[in-house]
């Protein structure tokens, strides 16, 4: 049987505490857990005949090139169904959704949305900035969504109306 210095052991010891102190410092950044958020959204990244869709890509890509911690996950549901059972059920999942304006006191109404008052004072959002005001969506005076956005309008036209009118 051979057996180990004192000596030999101050140093494996120290070596071994040394190790540890190095991996237990550098490991944390090394290994560094990201934040996942998960989007319910309509639009499907993989359909390139959506520029919308492309759109949405191109904000991900870029929110998560501003914040490398956070990973975002799409949750592609059409018919926002998988939304609408989350909040009705208090699930976590998804994190961020999109809820059309008639729905926005129904969904309050279940006490699973966050009031969003604190944050839009905190970021300095106006109420007016946007085509319908911040309190268009507001439920018993307290905000729980923002606006969703307007579609370009189709136009429609008499060709001999644009031509004389240059």
């Amino acid at each position: 049987m051979q057996t180990i210095s004192r000596r030999k052991l101050i140093k494996s010891s120290a070596a071994l505490a040394i190790g540890t102190a190095i991996f237990a410092f550098a490991a944390p950044q090394a290994f560094a857990e990201s934040t996942k958020i998960i989007y319910q959204t309509f639009l499907d990244p993989n359909n390139a005949k959506d520029p919308r869709s492309a759109a949405q890509t191109k904000m991900i890509d870029a929110f998560q090139a501003k914040n490398p911690d956070i990973k975002i996950e799409l949750l592609v549901d059409p018919t926002g169904g998988a939304a609408a059972r989350a909040i009705k059920s208090g699930s976590q999942t998804p994190d961020v959704i999109r809820v059309v304006g008639f729905a926005v006191s129904e969904f309050a109404a279940t006490g699973n949305l966050l009031q969003l008052d604190d944050l839009v004072k905190k970021e300095g959002i106006p109420d007016d900035d946007w085509l319908l005001p911040l309190s268009s969506t507001k439920v018993d005076g307290k905000l729980y969504a923002l606006p969703q956005d307007f579609r370009i309008p189709i136009l429609f036209y008499r060709k001999s109306m644009l031509e004389k009118a240059g």
